[in-house]
């Protein structure tokens, strides 16, 4: 979500990507359907597993529930860490719409004030 909703708020003004240290094998139907409802389509869109390659080209890296950035695998990168603390489904394997709505508009907060400070 947070991938589509910045290049969405940043006018796609800046190569964003996404990844996960525990990426699934395909979005959640209902983060597919909150996310259409604000007119972003994911239905094409594929988890990736975060790897060595992205990190070291990360200017920036955001984070949620992930450990320090001393633990990543890869060692020490040149990338600034973000910390998200976001309203998390109460059970990740089953979501709620509601619970999704709001983590997606929590990101979508998260992400404005992002842009609004990149350069």
């Amino acid at each position: 979500m947070a991938a589509a909703l910045f290049a969405r708020a940043s006018e796609n003004r800046h190569v964003v990507e996404s990844a996960g240290t525990h990426a699934a094998g395909s979005i959640h139907p209902l983060v597919i359907e909150a996310m259409r409802e604000i007119g972003v389509d994911l239905s094409d869109r594929k988890p990736r597993q975060l790897d060595a390659g992205l990190v070291a080209r990360a200017d920036v890296i955001v984070r949620c529930l992930a450990p320090d950035p001393d633990d990543y695998p890869w060692g020490a990168c040149a990338a600034r860490f973000l910390d998200w603390r976001l309203p998390m489904p109460s059970d990740e394997e089953n979501p709620t719409l509601a619970e999704i709505r709001a983590l997606r508009d929590a990101i979508d907060a998260r992400v404005r004030a992002l842009v609004h400070f990149a350069p």
